[in-house]
C-alpha cells in the first residue's frame, strides 16, 4: 500500500504527475473524476487515513528501450494526488471504479448534511 516515504522519493525525483480532477456534488454524494491516462484498475491505490485521500496510479510503462525514441512527448510517471476528507463524508461507504484512464470517486455524504424539506405545518 502507499507508503509515505516512497512518495517522497519519487517526488523529489520528478517522477510524479498531479492529476487533472474535476469534483462535483450532488444531493447524495461528492464524486471526483480523476484522470490518469495509461493507468489499469490493477494500477491504482486508494487508501484513507488521518481525513486525507491518498490516491496513486502507476502505469506500466511497455516501452523496451527507452533511449531508442526518436519523438517522446508522452508524459511519464506515476500520478499522485491527496484530498482532505471532511467529517460530512460517510467514510465507510466510499466507492471507486476505473474506466478508460479515468477513475472515479463516490464519496458519500452523512445524512445530517444532505439537503432536506422541512414540511410547513398548517394550524
Amino acid at each position: 500500500m502507499l507508503d509515505k516515504e516512497d512518495i517522497r522519493k519519487e517526488w523529489e525525483q520528478g517522477l510524479l504527475i498531479v492529476p487533472s480532477t474535476n469534483i462535483f456534488e450532488t444531493d447524495d454524494d461528492f464524486i471526483m473524476k480523476i484522470n490518469m491516462p495509461g493507468v489499469e484498475k490493477e494500477g491504482v491505490e486508494i487508501k484513507l487515513a488521518d481525513e486525507e485521500l491518498m490516491i496513486y496510479g502507476r502505469i506500466i510503462h511497455d516501452f523496451e528501450d527507452p533511449d531508442r525514441f526518436v519523438l517522446k512527448e508522452i508524459e511519464g510517471g506515476n500520478y499522485y494526488r491527496v484530498f482532505r476528507v471532511t467529517d460530512s463524508i460517510d467514510v465507510d461507504t466510499i466507492k471507486a471504479e476505473m474506466a478508460d484512464g479515468v477513475l472515479t470517486v463516490r464519496l458519500p455524504k452523512h445524512e445530517r448534511i444532505k439537503p432536506r424539506e422541512i414540511p410547513i405545518e398548517i394550524k
